[in-house]
C-alpha cells in the first residue's frame, strides 16, 4: 500500500470540519481518508489516502524504489 498525504485548500472549499469532509467524502464517493486531525496536526488541511494498486503495480513501484536506494546517499 502507498500512503499519500494531499493538501487541501480549506478556504477554497469551505472546509472547517475535516473529519465531517472525510465523512462526506466516504458517502458520496466511497473513498477513505483520513483527516489530519486525527493525527493531533496544527492545521488539519492534509489528509492521508491509502492507495492499494494491483499487484504487479505495486512489485514495479518495489523495484523503482530498490533502484533509486541502491545508489542513494543523502547529502
Amino acid at each position: 500500500a502507498f500512503y499519500i498525504f494531499p493538501k487541501i485548500d480549506t478556504k477554497k472549499f469551505n472546509i472547517h470540519d475535516d473529519q465531517q469532509f472525510a465523512l462526506d467524502l466516504l458517502r458520496e464517493k466511497r473513498i477513505l481518508v483520513v483527516p489530519g486531525s486525527g493525527f493531533d496536526w496544527a492545521e488539519p488541511d492534509h489528509f492521508r489516502i491509502v492507495m492499494l494498486p494491483e499487484a504487479p503495480e505495486l512489485h514495479e513501484a518495489m523495484l523503482r524504489m530498490g533502484r533509486f536506494l541502491d545508489g542513494y546517499h543523502q547529502k
